[in-house]
């Protein structure tokens, strides 16, 4: 099969096993009841939720801690059919055999976060594995497939109807092994220059950003409904507004690569995708500010607030890829990072917004817990994590990604050897000889031999034409 072929499989499989992992995300998170956790006189609200959010963020974590090469084995295509079968199985026997309390909390919370959490991370992997202008839009269509689907099933008059989005599971895992055929085994590297030391100050700013969103959503989540009520009221209006922020978000990338592109006011430099960010922060503050208006027309604030929050999640599972590239690390890593931060923001929300349901603020917990969501999302956006951040990213990546291309293009152009290939990007970068030799582990003698090499195929005759010749290619690839 050609290269060529085979890249157009792998985009599609990426989509559709994407599509059928945020669909099941979807409808485990917010399609089922809110079932509370009596705790004495307070009914904990969203324990669902909370359990799997806990379960998930300790997945992320050991994730995180444990070697290379046993990430690489749980993350592996072969684990995949093992994560379904169970999230399949431990979604689906509450609704058919019934709870059995505190035993179905503890089995459902478990044996759906952990799982979800690694296929997660392996999707992660593959998104990481395309350059950022293909990566991103990815992440946009397969969640407004998602989003159209969840919207589909769930509003078919049966009651059991969404059940059928618990085999999503299935579908994610078949996809899984065509997206991941070529991408081999990861391990975690770090380039030590000084844009990568900006691009960790950055991605520190986003992840603190990324928990305060999910520490306002969490809070909001206990205020959407009461426990045995749908967990997700008017889910029908969030699922369509979602849908429509991605396909709002991907006329912005239509025909525009992930880069510097002039706003029109002609003041800065933005993008399609720091668009995208301010788009659900609008939608958001939307849904906050009208909530009293809105529920007058019977349209539920909450419901909107939660598909700006959702929106969000799709711009920040997008920088995420990005933060990998950027930072030169295992894209499992950096969604284990990402979504670690986000739901233990969405946890920490979760008891704040149940704090507010005692009896001390029961008379102001509406008010309470709007004006705290409010607040949250307001500072991160103005003070913490703005979109001229998101731009910075995005640009960074875009500039990775052209030159790993340029590299691409002279090696090829040039007839270089695999080991050549793998000296050309260390040089390009202004590597001297001995730093070289370090890095690929080989003697100083062995990368001068393999530099002439170069010289007398790329047709220069230094080190600053070699240096030269790179940046007029990544000039003309961008």
């Amino acid at each position: 099969m050609r290269n060529d072929d085979r890249e157009i499989r792998k985009a599609w499989a990426a989509i559709g096993g994407f599509a059928c992992n945020q669909g099941f995300l979807f409808a485990a998170f917010y399609l089922g009841s809110n079932e509370a956790l009596q705790l004495g006189h307070l009914a904990f609200e969203r324990s669902e939720l909370f359990g799997m959010l806990l379960c998930m963020a300790g997945a992320f974590a050991a994730l995180s801690l444990m070697s290379p090469k046993a990430r690489n084995a749980l993350l592996s295509p072969r684990f995949a059919w093992g994560y379904a079968a169970l999230l399949v199985l431990c979604s689906m026997a509450p609704s058919i055999f019934g709870s059995f309390g505190l035993l179905s909390f503890v089995l459902e919370s478990v044996f759906v976060g952990v799982p979800l959490a690694f296929l997660l991370c392996a999707w992660g992997r593959v998104l990481g594995s395309f350059p950022v202008e293909r990566s991103v839009p990815t992440v946009f269509i397969a969640t407004a497939l998602a989003s159209a689907l969840c919207m589909a099933f769930a509003s078919m008059p049966f009651s059991w109807a969404h059940l059928v989005l618990y085999l999503l599971p299935l579908g994610s895992a078949s996809f899984l092994r065509e997206a991941h055929r070529d991408l081999g085994e990861c391990d975690v590297t770090e380039v030590s220059t000084q844009s990568s030391t900006e691009a960790r100050a950055l991605s520190r700013k986003v992840m603190l950003g990324t928990f305060f969103y999910g520490l306002a959503t969490g809070a909001m989540e206990t205020f959407a409904s009461d426990p045995g009520m749908p967990a997700a009221p008017a889910f029908a209006v969030t699922f369509f507004l979602l849908a429509m922020f991605c396909l709002a978000a991907l006329q912005l990338f239509k025909g525009v690569r992930i880069a510097r592109v002039r706003d029109f006011f002609g003041n800065h430099e933005s993008g399609p995708l720091d668009a995208s960010y301010r788009l659900a922060f609008m939608v958001m503050i939307a849904g906050l500010l009208f909530m009293p208006a809105l529920d007058a027309f019977e349209v539920l604030g909450e419901s909107i607030v939660l598909a700006g929050y959702l929106g969000m999640a799709v711009v920040l599972i997008s920088l995420f890829v990005i933060m990998g590239r950027v930072r030169a690390l295992d894209a499992a890593l950096s969604f284990a990072e990402g979504f670690g931060f986000l739901y233990a923001g969405e946890l920490v929300g979760l008891m704040v917004g149940n704090l507010l349901q005692i009896e001390v603020f029961s008379w102001a917990h509406s008010s309470l817990v709007v004006g705290f969501a409010g607040l949250v999302v307001l500072y991160s956006f103005l003070f913490l994590f703005t979109d001229r951040d998101v731009n910075e990213l995005t640009v960074a990546a875009g500039e990775g990604d052209s030159f790993e291309r340029a590299c691409e293009r002279i090696a090829s152009e040039s007839a270089l050897s695999k080991r050549e290939a793998e000296v050309l990007p260390l040089a390009l970068r202004g590597r001297t000889s001995e730093r070289i030799a370090q890095e690929l582990f080989i003697s100083k003698n062995t990368v001068d031999t393999h530099m002439r090499r170069i010289y007398a195929k790329c047709g220069v005759t230094s080190r600053q034409e070699l240096i030269d010749l790179g940046e007029r290619v990544q000039k003309e690839l961008r």
